[in-house]
């Protein structure tokens, strides 16, 4: 009788690594939802909040983040969400409304030196001298380090002096 061999099934898996180039990992399939989010967010909001709604928001900065909790007019409730937005409008150039945030951001807690630093040049930027050496001081109160605030002593003389 004749006797058959069973033929052998070659299993064959594929690691991530090793996918063609034409096709996206996971990985790359989120960056680019991500980057598509972000694009819809500042070209059109309305759309890129229809389409991916809050899915991305945590994968966002916190500077995203907050712009779109003021967007929204959700309550900015964190010190650390004005500091930022008091960030992307002084990057903007628009001082007067990064103060507003420093200010705000301050007032919910006074020993967040980076935004009394922030504060006072936007002050310097505004040209509120008074203002931006009361802010100088209070940051350099703050200052864990003797040689920093030196530094700031030498730039707040040379404010002294315009």
């Amino acid at each position: 009788m004749p006797t058959s061999k069973a033929k052998s099934v070659k299993s064959t898996s594929v690691a991530p690594d090793s996918l063609p180039n034409d096709i996206p990992s996971e990985k790359d399939l989120y960056e680019i939802e991500l980057e598509k989010y972000r694009n819809f967010l500042s070209t059109d909001y309305e759309e890129g909040l229809r389409r991916y709604g809050f899915v991305f928001y945590f994968s966002l900065s916190p500077c995203e983040r907050a712009q779109i909790k003021k967007k929204l007019d959700l309550p900015l409730s964190s010190p650390v969400e004005l500091y930022n937005l008091g960030c992307l409008a002084a990057q903007e150039n628009n001082f007067g409304e990064a103060v507003d945030f420093f200010r705000r951001s301050i007032e919910l807690d006074p020993q967040l030196a980076d935004a009394w630093y922030n504060l006072a040049l936007c002050y310097e930027q505004l040209g509120q001298k008074a203002e931006a050496r009361k802010a100088w001081d209070r940051y350099m109160e703050l200052l864990p380090h003797e040689s920093a605030r030196q530094q700031i002593i030498a730039h707040v003389a040379e404010l002294s002096s315009y």
